[in-house]
């Protein structure tokens, strides 16, 4: 049958309408792929939730609970925050103090006084105290390293916002951030440590064909470097020292595996990377050298960096906060309950392996990889330990751990370099699943399916090391003799409080005074300090006569006491004097009979108020009896 058989009614139809009527209907993108920045939104959202959920327990404990991990560290912290909004409230140096450790004082540049957060959050510590400011810097530490990965992988290194956040997630909660988070929450904030690598690979891209200004790169970026750098010694230097240090073992990778390349951007590079050094010391010149050349200034750390080192049998365990750890499994190889920096898990560790050959040929991979290793095995310590026995394998920091800066940098937190790098890893990994139509390294029908087969494997590997909410303990209430204001009738001036026993490690005082705003000044306290020799580095005071009395006595009333003598009195009073003490309290938490027993026998007859028993001192040393 041709056209001309047909009825008029039969018209041909236009091909063009033909053609419509044979395209199939059109398929809309799912709403999240419409709406990007609204996702991107939903997921650093849910960052602050997943922040809020493991910080939960210490925003609800108020002042009544603490850390359990470390709660001294958290109390050193809250303090810290309650002299910054101190210092901004009444112009006072934010860099040092004589509140506590009277009558020598704190180098505060010299401890990690996070004046970075302190000083802006003042208003928040003065309307709602430090344990809220804690609380929201332990919050903030976690999300916004998150955030702040998620900006700088999304934007920096990979095309597709998934795998930006499943790298930025394990970079912001990973095992150590969340075990430093308790009493550290300083070294879980990493937050700029994205932006200073951000200004790292700006400055080792080549400058634009149409750029007018040869160094217009090289300036700009050079300068944000420095300006990040330089807030990041006031949240915390070893941070920084880590970050530079994976910086130039990541570079000198890329110099090794692309030579060319890596020679013709140097210029450019170095240029940027000396105007950050320039502007870095001259803005800083003052402050460091009043870190460690002001009062109070002390060389090395307290303890021996052999100490604290990664087990090597760690890497495959568990941490005490994840979901498949404990106290127990994480014990085995632990130096101390926040420094569990290593416990990637075993499915983890495989999974970084498959992915390290598997993206062999991608220069970033094998930057990073190389860098992880490089960093993990500096975590090692100078001799590699094993279940916390010796190995007797000298390790790279046995000849490192004696250089300067590698002196001062705890051992085991190299491994946090290690962390962030298989953060990145997660990232790239999962950028390329979801451009394959295959996993060549997985058999059988999973393959086909990447997406599907890829959530599994993550699955796999980070769920038995997701973290739980952050355990907390009682905290010693404050007596009444302080929050009523009873200390203010024997105390004036600048004189003190002594709460006993005395360590160097004891912060019921600094959370006595942090009750009184700071009014009232502490004898000693926990921090960093120099030794007797005016060098080495000690924690808190060194100890006096008559702090050693208080310790030795600080002993059930069955035990031996120390024999009090006319010598001791006299030194009680000499280093009452020395202190400028008004109060001599015993600490209602902490205290043995023995202590009460020996003090009186030194003091005299001890007097209660308050809830607290104390010996009230005048300005020459002498006990004021009966007051």
């Amino acid at each position: 049958m041709t056209t001309t058989d047909l009825p008029e009614s039969a018209t041909p139809m236009p091909s063009d309408v033909l053609s419509r009527k044979k395209a199939p209907p059109q398929v809309l993108a799912p709403w999240w792929v419409q709406h990007p920045r609204l996702m991107e939104m939903l997921g650093l959202a849910a960052y602050i939730a997943f922040a809020l959920f493991i910080t939960a327990r210490i925003w609800t404990g108020g002042t009544s609970m603490e850390a359990g991990a470390n709660p001294q560290d958290q109390e050193f912290f809250q303090w810290n925050f309650a002299h910054a909004a101190y210092a901004v409230s009444h112009g006072e140096n934010p860099l040092f103090t004589y509140r506590i450790n009277a009558p020598l004082g704190v180098n505060l540049m010299a401890n990690t006084s996070v004046l970075l957060f302190g000083i802006p959050m003042a208003p928040i510590t003065l309307m709602f105290g430090p344990h809220i400011t804690f609380a929201l810097f332990s919050t903030l530490a976690l999300a916004g390293t998150a955030i702040g990965w998620y900006l700088f992988l999304s934007r920096c290194v990979v095309t597709s916002r998934r795998a930006a956040f499943i790298g930025a997630g394990f970079c912001g909660f990973a095992p150590g951030l969340i075990s430093h988070l308790g009493g550290q929450p300083n070294i879980s904030a990493q937050f700029l440590v994205p932006f200073l690598l951000w200004c790292v690979v700006r400055l080792a891209q080549p400058e634009p064909a149409d750029s007018t200004h040869r160094f217009s790169r090289a300036i700009w970026y050079g300068s944000a470097l420095a300006g990040v750098a330089i807030a990041q010694v006031f949240l915390n230097e070893e941070i920084l020292f880590f970050t530079g240090l994976a910086v130039a073992m990541a570079m000198a990778v890329y110099a090794w595996q692309c030579w060319p390349e890596a020679k013709a951007r140097s210029r450019q590079f170095f240029n940027g990377l000396g105007l950050a050094l320039l502007i870095f010391m001259v803005v800083l010149a003052a402050p460091l050298s009043f870190q460690f050349f002001g009062p109070q200034h002390y060389r090395g750390l307290p303890f021996d960096l052999a100490d604290h080192v990664v087990d090597l049998g760690s890497f495959t365990g568990y941490s005490r906060e994840s979901l498949f750890g404990s106290d127990h499994s994480a014990d085995r190889f632990s130096s101390a309950d926040s420094e569990d920096n290593s416990f990637f898990g075993f499915t983890l560790v495989i999974l970084v392996l498959v992915l390290a050959v598997w993206m062999w040929r991608d220069i970033r991979m094998k930057m990073v990889f190389l860098t992880g290793i490089g960093a993990a095995a500096l975590s090692l310590g100078p001799t590699v330990m094993f279940f916390k026995e010796s190995t007797h394998i000298p390790g790279p920091m046995a000849v490192l751990h004696f250089l300067p800066i590698f002196n001062l940098a705890t051992i085991t937190r190299y491994v946090l370099i290690s962390a962030s790098c298989i953060g990145v890893m997660l990232a790239l990994g999962t950028d390329r699943v979801l451009q394959e139509k295959r996993l060549p390294w997985l058999n059988g029908g999973l393959g086909r399916y990447p997406k599907m087969a890829w959530a599994g494997v993550l699955a796999i590997a980070l769920v038995p090391i997701a973290p739980t909410p952050l355990p907390t303990v009682p905290r010693p209430p404050v007596p009444a003799f302080i929050t009523d204001g009873m200390w203010r009738d024997y105390v004036s001036g600048d004189q003190t409080i002594v709460v006993a026993p005395l360590t160097g490690r004891g912060t019921t005082a600094m959370r006595w005074s942090i009750a009184t705003d700071l009014e009232l000044h502490v004898a000693h306290g926990y921090f960093l300090g120099p030794d007797t020799d005016g060098k080495s580095a000690t924690f808190g005071s060194p100890l006096r006569k008559t702090s050693e009395l208080m310790l030795e006595a600080n002993v059930d009333a069955d035990e031996e006491l120390p024999e009090i003598t006319d010598e001791d009195r006299a030194q009680a009073k000499a280093d009452f004097k020395y202190w400028k003490v008004a109060i001599v309290a015993i600490n209602p938490a902490s205290y043995k009979d023995g202590l009460l027993i020996s003090l009186t026998e030194l003091l005299g007859p001890v007097q209660e108020r308050g809830g607290v028993m104390f010996w009230a001192i005048d300005t020459d040393g002498s006990v004021i009896e009966g007051r």
